[in-house]
């Protein structure tokens, strides 16, 4: 999932985390419902738009910074993209999991 950033201000790139954010949840369910598994990858997509954008921890110590914006810069073109994503994940087949594993939910009519 990516957020555009040509002439974004904070503001902007702000409401499309926000936005990238409800399609990757989207396309998770999705995916979950048709059976497939989901691993979110969020540190190295959210290090790397934060490197891109100017937000990553001040206290972040040397070499990180660094390194982390350079990759920023190299990634986003490689996958076709102007920016690096800010949200990846993975997806494989995946059986249901079994009941004691599975988090307690609350039924939706509640």
């Amino acid at each position: 999932v990516q957020v555009d950033l040509h002439g974004a201000g904070a503001r902007e790139i702000e409401l499309g985390l926000v936005e990238a954010g409800r399609a990757m949840l989207r396309a998770w369910l999705r995916l979950t419902e048709a059976g497939w598994g989901v691993q979110p990858m969020s540190f190295c997509s959210l290090t790397l738009f934060a490197a891109a954008t100017g937000r990553l921890p001040h206290d972040a110590p040397d070499p990180w910074p660094a390194m982390w914006r350079r990759a920023a810069a190299e990634l986003g073109p490689r996958l076709g993209f102007d920016a690096p994503p800010c949200w990846a994940f993975r997806v494989g087949r995946s059986s249901p999991l079994p009941p004691a594993l599975r988090t307690p939910r609350l039924p939706l009519d509640v």
